[in-house]
């Protein structure tokens, strides 16, 4: 390897300075990239890895380049639009870096075509610069269904879509209304008059059909449809496009192909086939239709709707096929349809026998709880207005999560007097639990605000709760004002009850006596069983979830307790307490049932005869025990909706 000192010196542009800097960074990958196809290249032309030491003033990208490849043997191709001189120097680095370095500081594309190194400028990417569509300024009250619209210079297409995104009303254009702009300004209108008014205002007719679609076209006064006297409709000729004339009766077709039908007393069949004539549609009677005349008047209805409404209530239906309307008696093969209606927010359990009876009457449905679906087979017509009342009560089921506190509220006082004097054997000491842990801080007035609730009866509404109320109830159970029996949580579907129950379960001997007589002599057989007894706290829950998130709880308590027993075999004693309550809460709010008292009194005293019954000396000569306390069960539920 070679080093090779040059001193280039240019007197032309001594004094020039460059006239812009390039600050654009290839990609850290490009240059691995470029790096790799220089180490390949360098593998035939060694002159590659040869170290240099240049000092360079005065001469451009292009001369420098050519000047080293010319130096160390290597073919290259230099095509650089940067012609401004540059000053730089090189101190012992490989003729690779230096052509990385100059790649890199002014951002040149670079390759290997035939071993033949490429260097040129990189194209520049222009990129498009995105123009931000503006907004439709358009509000719409759901409540009233009034809209606004501010439009100015608009496309019509989109102000159409974006009206449709907030009304939820369907509106067709005609093809020649793509591209029309239009310009209106409506405040707080209903949906039909802004319609109206905006079309009237840009030159444009306005349609609405029974199923309350829109329809959009552009103004002819040429061809607009002028309103026809009986006189005028009978002197019509049959040969017009627009109307059929049926004596007093007429039935048109629009451009859009919608029927406008206004007929006295004429034949159901007359009528069916004058609407497939002018509907220009495809149709196959199965079966006669019944002989009986009808009187219609509607306009813009579709052919479709219009033998719907021919026969509803009717045995006769039909169905639609591969561009032919089949029409005929609704259990006719081929006019008869079987659809499966699949559930999508809630079970089909009980889904079937809470049907109208016109269904089931009328439809043969059968209940697939694996595809949580009816299979329906009848009347398409039917079975149409069947699916649209599945699809009302097809909602998501509202999920109570009810949070249940279940406590015991004690009051209660324990008084004792008197003098004990005897011998124990046990050495005593003194022993005792000085401030007991306490798991937070006590907050008085959430206390007091709780125990004044305790001894209240009935039902309290607390309200939403912090985290400070069960620090509380926490509170008072460690200095042992209540005692916290469960705290479950349970949940269920709206309108479908849940149930708990915790408590204890005793036995009691039941004995049974058998005489058997013989002979001679008459025995007593004796046998028994131990049989259960349970004591429980149960609660159950139905809640009802209203529209605005009220909760109507139907709530019912038990509670059993055994009082004792008699005799050790016999059963034990019990009291039972119960209560029923209707109450609404609002979502996540909690309510305090209960009040249940329990009371136990003790009066109770042991003494020296004779002694213990003389003033004063019975203090010293006798014992009394004088004891109240009182209980009361509290219930706090708190229920929580979600869907």
């Amino acid at each position: 390897m070679r080093g090779i000192i040059i001193i280039i010196v240019s007197v032309l542009f001594s004094n020039l300075t460059l006239a812009q800097d390039v600050v654009t960074v290839s990609d850290s990958t490009v240059i691995n990239n470029y790096e790799k196809i220089l180490d390949d290249y360098a593998i035939k032309r060694p002159g590659l890895k040869e170290k240099i030491k240049i000092d360079i003033s005065g001469l451009t990208i292009e001369d420098v380049i050519n000047v080293l490849a010319q130096e160390h043997e290597l073919n290259v191709s230099a095509d650089i639009e940067f012609m401004e001189p540059i000053n730089t120097n090189f101190y012992d680095v490989t003729v690779k870096n230096v052509f990385l370095f100059l790649i890199d500081k002014y951002n040149l594309d670079f390759r290997n075509n035939r071993d033949i190194l490429v260097f040129a400028n990189k194209k520049e990417i222009i990129e498009k610069e995105i123009i931000e569509e503006k907004a439709v300024d358009l509000s719409f009250d759901p409540r009233n269904k009034f809209l606004s619209i501010k439009i100015r210079n608009d496309s019509l297409i989109r102000v159409a879509a974006a009206i449709t995104d907030v009304t939820g009303e369907n509106i067709i254009l005609s093809p020649d209304l793509k591209e029309k702009i239009i310009s209106s300004y409506i405040i707080n209108r209903p949906i039909d008059d802004v319609l109206n008014l905006m079309a009237k205002g840009n030159n444009l007719s306005l349609d609405k059909d029974l199923n309350g679609t829109y329809f959009l076209n552009l103004l002819d006064e040429n061809s607009k449809e002028q309103p026809q006297s009986a006189q005028d409709r009978n002197s019509s000729t049959n040969s017009t496009s627009n109307f059929q004339v049926l004596g007093e009766n007429y039935i048109s077709l629009n451009e859009n192909g919608f029927i406008s039908i206004n007929v006295k007393d004429m034949p159901l069949k007359q009528i069916i086939e004058s609407a497939a004539i002018k509907s220009n549609v495809n149709y196959l009677l199965y079966d006669q239709l019944p002989i009986e005349n009808r009187t219609v008047k509607v306009e813009l209805i579709s052919f479709d709707d219009l033998l719907k409404h021919l026969f509803a209530g009717r045995e006769n239906g039909f169905t639609y096929e591969d561009g032919l309307y089949l029409i005929g008696n609704e259990k006719t093969e081929g006019i008869r349809k079987s659809k499966l209606i699949k559930m999508k927010n809630r079970t089909i359990e009980n889904v079937l026998i809470s049907l109208p009876k016109i269904f089931t009457d009328d439809l043969e449905i059968k209940e697939f709880i694996e595809l949580n679906g009816l299979v329906v087979t009848g009347n398409p017509i039917l079975i149409e207005e069947l699916e649209d009342y599945l699809l009302q009560i097809d909602e998501v089921v509202p999920l109570i999560d009810i949070q249940v506190i279940i406590v015991q509220y004690q009051k209660g006082y324990d008084f004792t007097s008197g003098l004990t004097i005897g011998k124990d054997d046990q050495p005593r000491s003194n022993t005792g639990v000085l401030n007991p842990g306490v798991n937070g801080t006590l907050n008085q007035s959430g206390i007091n605000r709780l125990i004044d609730v305790f001894n209240g009866w009935g039902v309290f509404n607390i309200g939403q709760v912090t985290d400070n109320f069960y620090v509380n109830l926490e509170l008072l159970e460690t200095n042992s004002i209540i005692k916290i029996h469960s705290t479950p949580r349970i949940a269920t579907l709206s309108g479908h009850q849940a149930t708990l129950s915790i408590g204890q379960t005793d036995y009691y001997f039941e004995q049974n006596n058998r005489i058997l007589t013989g002979n001679v002599n008459t025995d007593v057989l004796n046998s028994g069983t131990w049989k259960p007894t349970d004591a429980n706290l149960s609660v159950s829950i139905l809640p009802y979830v209203s529209t605005d998130e009220s909760i109507t709880l139907q709530i019912t308590v038990d509670q059993d307790s055994f009082t004792g027993r008699v005799a050790d075999t016999a059963p034990p004693g019990k009291s039972t307490q119960n209560f029923e309550s209707l109450v609404r809460v609002k979502n996540n709010e909690m309510i305090l049932l209960g009040g249940l008292d329990e009371i136990n009194n003790e009066n109770s005293g042991s003494g020296t005869p004779l002694l213990s019954r003389i003033p004063v000396l019975k203090w010293f000569f006798s014992k009394r025990r004088k004891a109240k306390n009182t209980s009361k069960l509290h219930i706090f539920i708190k229920p929580v909706i979600t869907y």
